[in-house]
């Protein structure tokens, strides 16, 4: 049991991040940088969600394809709820689309949605694409760090 003012320290990391080429001939070839979404301190006793975003960029395609879609894995846990763990302590979380928090960013499956983007051909620049975080209130976990692996999968 958690006592009065513990907060929970959340990092959810997108480490890993694959490239599904979808074009049967050419195959390009992208550099993708991404941030972290760090949620911070997560207060379980302040009846409000948490949220948070992090980004992606693609750019430097050697193809000169840009259009993109993106999907992203379940990580631990499924896309209904997503969950970043501590030891034997899970914390659940989800990923969105945008910050009105109502689309789950997946695969498409389990009553998720893609999303689509624009990547550049240059090295430099690009538009990055943000992921919405929310943990839901009220979870009581031991305080801690929590995290969850994800991959991102670009698909042209």
């Amino acid at each position: 049991m958690t006592q009065p003012g513990f907060m929970k320290n959340m990092r959810l990391s997108l480490v890993a991040v694959s490239m599904l080429m979808m074009a049967s001939a050419a195959q390009a070839v992208c550099n993708i940088s991404n941030s972290s979404i760090s949620f911070g301190n997560y207060d379980v006793f302040s009846g409000s969600a948490d949220t948070a975003s992090g980004t992606f960029t693609v750019r430097d395609c050697s193809s000169g394809k840009t259009s993109y879609t993106a999907s992203i894995s379940t990580g631990s846990g499924s896309y209904t709820a997503r969950t970043m763990s501590n030891g034997t302590d899970d914390l659940e979380y989800n990923l969105y689309t945008s910050n009105s928090y109502t689309t789950v960013w997946g695969n498409g499956s389990g009553g998720s949605s893609t999303a689509s983007g624009t990547g550049i051909t240059g090295s430099s620049g690009g538009t990055p694409k943000t992921i919405y975080g929310r943990i839901p209130a009220g979870q009581d976990v031991s305080a801690g760090s929590y995290s969850d692996s994800l991959t991102i999968t670009i698909s042209f």
